[in-house]
C-alpha cells in the first residue's frame, strides 16, 4: 500500500508574514517547504503536538532579531533614550544634510 504524496503549501504573496499553525504530523509531512519559507522569512510557524507546548519555527535573522529587542528593552538607560529620541521630532531638510556632509558636488565656475 502507497503512502499519497503530502502536498506543500503555495504562499500567495498578500499571505507572507503570517504565522501559520500545523500539528507535528501536518509539519513532518510538510518539513521541506516548511523550514525554506521559514528560512526565507515568509512565515513563522506554530508546530502544536498533544500534551505539549507548542514550538515556533522561524528564520534565524528573525530570531536574532528578537533577541536584539529584548536586549534593548531590559536596558533601561537605552529605553529612556529612545524615548527621548521619540520625542524630539526636530526635522533637518534634505538639502541641509547634503550640504552639511558635503554629499553634493561643488559647481567649477
Amino acid at each position: 500500500m502507497s503512502m499519497p504524496k503530502s502536498k506543500t503549501k503555495t504562499i500567495p504573496q498578500d499571505e507572507k508574514s503570517q504565522k501559520v499553525t500545523y500539528s507535528v504530523s501536518e509539519a513532518r509531512d510538510n518539513l521541506y517547504s516548511i523550514v525554506k519559507e521559514a528560512s526565507l522569512g515568509y512565515r513563522t510557524y506554530e508546530i502544536t503536538q498533544r500534551d505539549a507546548d507548542p514550538v515556533v519555527m522561524m528564520s534565524k535573522d528573525e530570531f536574532e532579531g528578537w533577541q536584539e529587542t529584548l536586549d534593548i528593552m531590559s536596558d533601561e538607560k537605552l529605553m529612556a533614550q529612545l524615548r527621548r529620541s521619540m520625542k524630539d521630532k526636530t526635522r533637518i531638510p534634505l538639502q541641509k544634510v547634503i550640504r552639511d556632509l558635503k554629499l553634493e558636488e561643488e559647481n567649477e565656475s
